[in-house]
């Protein structure tokens, strides 16, 4: 056998798999968006919710992203005009997929998306224990 170099007809086809390449990029933007929102202070129960996140995952997520140990335990209580700028910013973006309304409001209001999530869950659980049409 020759030499590859020396071989003068095709012997190789370089291909690239759209459909993988495309998954890739999808996977980037979602582990973008997972790293933002856990700036945000966007707690472990959300990240569940969203992305299939578990405790070693967000941990160690939390860890490269500079904020081990901070921001531990339970959200801060808002106040009447957090809970306004919440549910302002929250219904604006109600057209959204949660993962973004969730971005949305925590860039609009730069209130912890852990206080956000206290907020909305609380208002769903009013909703539905009251037989309220759930407007979140």
């Amino acid at each position: 056998m020759r030499h590859p170099s020396q071989v003068r007809t095709r012997f190789l086809n370089v291909a690239v798999d759209a459909a993988s390449f495309d998954h890739i990029e999808h996977s980037h933007h979602d582990y973008a968006l997972q790293d933002t929102l856990i700036r945000l202070r966007t707690p472990l129960k959300t990240m569940r919710a969203f992305f299939g996140m578990n405790n070693a995952d967000y941990a160690a997520r939390r860890h490269v992203l500079g904020l081990a140990g901070t921001d531990i335990g339970r959200p801060h209580g808002a106040t009447e005009e957090e809970e306004r700028l919440i549910w302002e910013a929250w219904h604006l973006n109600g057209y959204r997929p949660p993962e973004q309304r969730y971005l949305r409001v925590g860039r609009a209001t730069a209130i912890p998306l852990n206080t956000v999530w206290g907020r909305v869950l609380l208002a769903a659980r009013w909703a539905i224990c009251c037989h309220l049409p759930v407007m979140i």
